[in-house]
Order: C-alpha cells, then sequence, then structure tokens
C-alpha cells in the first residue's frame, strides 16, 4: 500500500511537470482552433503532454478533477495512518514509528 501512494505521488509530480508552462500560459496565444472541441486528455500517460503548448479551459478542467482525484487518495492514506496511530500505542521498549500506508 505504501508503495502504491508513492507512485501516486510521483505520477502527480510528473503530471504536474508535464503540463506547468501550457497549463499557465492562459493568455499567450489562443490554442489552435482543431483543439478548442474538447478532447479528454489520456490520463494514464501524462508524458504525452510535455508537446502541448495550450490548453482549453476544458482540458484545464480535466487536469484539475484529475490532480484533485490523486491528493483526495492521499489525503485518505494520511487520515487511515492518524487512525491506526491512535488505536495502538507505541511499544514501550521501541521508538515511535508511524504504520505504513
Amino acid at each position: 500500500m505504501r508503495d502504491e501512494k508513492l507512485q501516486q505521488v510521483a505520477f502527480l509530480t510528473r503530471m504536474l511537470a508535464a503540463v506547468r508552462r501550457a497549463y499557465l500560459d492562459v493568455h499567450a496565444r489562443l490554442p489552435p482552433v482543431t483543439r478548442q472541441v474538447g478532447r479528454a486528455l489520456d490520463t494514464t500517460n501524462v508524458d504525452t503532454w510535455t508537446d502541448i503548448k495550450y490548453f482549453t479551459n476544458s482540458e484545464r478542467d480535466q487536469i484539475d478533477v484529475q490532480a484533485q482525484n490523486i491528493l483526495a487518495r492521499c489525503a485518505n492514506c494520511v487520515h487511515d495512518m492518524e487512525t491506526l496511530e491512535k488505536r495502538a500505542p507505541p511499544p514501550a521498549s521501541l521508538p515511535h514509528t508511524l504504520p505504513r500506508c
């Protein structure tokens, strides 16, 4: 489970790095007319996003939803870890460690 969460954080990092410039550049130039028609971004392979120069508002919304989903899963993991920590007192002879997620 811990590796899954680390993969989610790594995916979010790659996703944000891939879309940063095009996502933030909202007024430099309009996207080509063919791109203004809404299309679904491939959220399973964000490496394909690095060649995109401009995003439509709809595409930005898709990116926002994807990022929110990843952050929600990570927040749930943190909540689960806090719940486990409150249930079981740490062993007296061992240093306190957080449960793995």
